[in-house]
């Protein structure tokens, strides 16, 4: 993958995605060397997002010459009336419950997670500071998918951080899938609802439902 390395290269790559049918809002992260790292694509309805990223990937090969693997780029849907599509009734992982509890400076978070209609609880605890809370929600969240993973597969949070999309916000987590002599950097994004909590489960669980298909179901506990 060639390097982009100024500013002024990061938003003319932006003013390119723009141009591609379905994308409302861009936003490309460089790494320290320069090199795009991850693209977060704010996208209408009537698109898929797949085609979205095969759109980008064969512009930015054919116009700049730059090759990016798909997995980098994350693509958040919002229909017309401004709210996130529904999510499809499949055996993915599917969010069913949240509780957070703060303590003085100590919070728990306790995350519900749904595969096949078996339910999986998961935990995490930490210092309650406003950012820390959410990384327990995520790490909650992983906790309990982690369950339904076999015994030598572990996923990892790397980083969250919420993306300024058009008129709109968007939370973005960067993952790890830990497997045996492997490790795969996996992304995913939700568009912030009412529920920042909420918000980071469902971008959590979108990054790992792009490879729950491929996965083995553990025994769970």
């Amino acid at each position: 993958m060639q390097d982009a390395r100024t500013q002024s290269d990061r938003e003319h790559i932006e003013e390119l995605i723009h141009q591609v049918k379905g994308v409302l809002s861009a936003y490309v992260s460089l790494t320290k060397e320069g090199e795009i790292e991850e693209i977060h694509i704010l996208g209408d309805a009537e698109r898929m997002p797949k085609q979205i990223v095969r759109d980008i990937e064969s512009m930015l090969a054919t116009q700049l010459g730059i090759r990016i693997d798909h997995k980098r780029v994350s693509v958040a849907q919002m229909r017309k009336s401004g709210k996130p599509p529904q999510e499809r009734p499949t055996a993915r992982l599917k969010f069913r419950g949240i509780n957070l509890t703060v303590t003085g400076v100590a919070a728990e978070a306790q995350v519900e997670i749904e595969r096949d209609g078996v339910v999986s609880t998961g935990v995490a605890s930490g210092p309650s500071s406003t950012q820390n809370q959410m990384r327990l929600v995520a790490e909650a969240a992983l906790r309990a998918v982690e369950k339904f993973l076999p015994p030598d597969q572990s996923p990892v949070l790397e980083d969250l951080k919420v993306v300024p999309l058009g008129q709109e916000e968007v939370i973005v987590t960067i993952l790890s899938l830990l497997k045996p002599r492997e490790e795969i950097r996996i992304t995913g994004s939700a568009i912030i609802g009412s529920d920042l909590k909420r918000s980071v489960i469902f971008a959590t669980l979108k990054a790992l439902n792009r490879y729950v298909g491929k996965m083995e179901v553990g025994q769970g506990e």
